[in-house]
């Protein structure tokens, strides 16, 4: 059993997550986590009762192209998974981290998007998009010019009521790589390591720079399908940005019952007043990273002066406070 951090939780598990942030395990934390991930049997019947007393409760089938088990996800506190026999803990962490959480951190109020953030200047940019659109490599050549990971792939959203602005909590300090990102970002992609033996990408470590906090959103950039001979960012209006930030919503098909439905949308809706939300259009080829690079650090208004201030991270290690939402 370990206790990891991750989007402003104590997470304890029996399932070891390389790739989450140690917490301190100390009797409080071991006593009184805010969310608990096990492997075990799932009774069926209590899942039964727990869904006719709250809307927080969902389960299923744990697929990764084929069938690996049963998943419970309840009240925003508990991932309990049962793999069927002989499957492999390496395809089960994936599901876990990807869908499961995003259902979890959705049933604690979180707004959770397929994309990944960056802190540019003081403010987090968020890149929507699909799976291998990108997001992973945009993010990590910003890192390599000094802008702190926030979270890759599992972005979420939380109002802050009290600095009344929208949040972007931290995630965890990894990203993944196809092999020609890994490549031309300057990893040797054998070297990096494996998500499964299956799997397409591998995980790099951008623990350097990790913005472990919540940062307030910025900018909100959706992946176009197509790729384009250069760089622009087209502004969307409210209807076309509500639509992208739903479609780019993470586990969209665990959002069942009417009350998360309602909750999502008016969440989207208010999100797209309050942010700017765009559309942008990339060269296809990994060598125009630099020049949309440029555009971004224009977008966000940064100064020469403040560029290279982003060359000493040791402002951004602080320390993440942990928040109840």
């Amino acid at each position: 059993m370990a206790i990891y951090v991750a989007y402003g939780l104590r997470i304890k598990s029996d399932i070891p997550f390389p790739e989450l942030a140690n917490g301190e395990l100390n009797d409080i934390d071991a006593l009184a986590p805010d969310v608990c991930i096990e492997f075990g049997e799932i009774d069926w019947e209590k899942v039964k009762k727990d869904q006719e007393n709250c809307s927080q409760s969902i389960c299923g089938i744990l697929k990764d192209g084929i069938p690996l088990g049963d998943f419970w996800v309840s009240g925003g506190k508990l991932i309990r998974v049962q793999p069927l026999p002989g499957i492999e803990l390496e395809f089960i962490r994936p599901i876990i981290m990807g869908p499961l959480i995003s259902a979890l951190l959705r049933q604690r109020g979180f707004l959770v998007l397929h994309a990944s953030s960056v802190l540019l200047g003081e403010s987090a940019f968020v890149f929507m998009g699909h799976s291998g659109a990108g997001k992973s490599t945009l993010v990590t050549a910003l890192n390599q010019q000094g802008y702190p990971l926030i979270t890759d792939d599992v972005t979420a959203i939380h109002w802050d009521p009290v600095k009344a602005n929208w949040q972007v909590t931290a995630g965890y300090p990894y990203v993944r790589l196809l092999p020609d990102s890994a490549k031309h970002l300057g990893y040797s992609f054998e070297d990096l390591p494996r998500i499964h033996s299956f799997a397409l990408k591998r995980n790099k470590a951008l623990q350097e720079g990790f913005a472990q906090r919540c940062v307030p959103v910025g900018k909100i950039y959706s992946f176009d399908h197509d790729f384009v001979s250069k760089t622009w960012i087209e502004p969307l209006s409210h209807q076309a940005a509500v639509i992208d930030l739903i479609q780019y919503t993470r586990a969209s098909h665990l959002l069942r019952d009417p009350e998360n439905l309602r909750t999502h949308l008016e969440q989207c809706t208010r999100l797209a007043k309050q942010v700017r939300i765009a559309r942008l259009h990339r060269h296809r080829s990994l060598e125009y990273l630099p020049n949309l690079i440029s555009d971004l650090e224009v977008e966000a208004g940064l100064s020469t002066t403040q560029k290279a201030a982003t060359s000493n991270l040791t402002e951004f290690q602080t320390n993440l406070s942990i928040m109840s939402v």
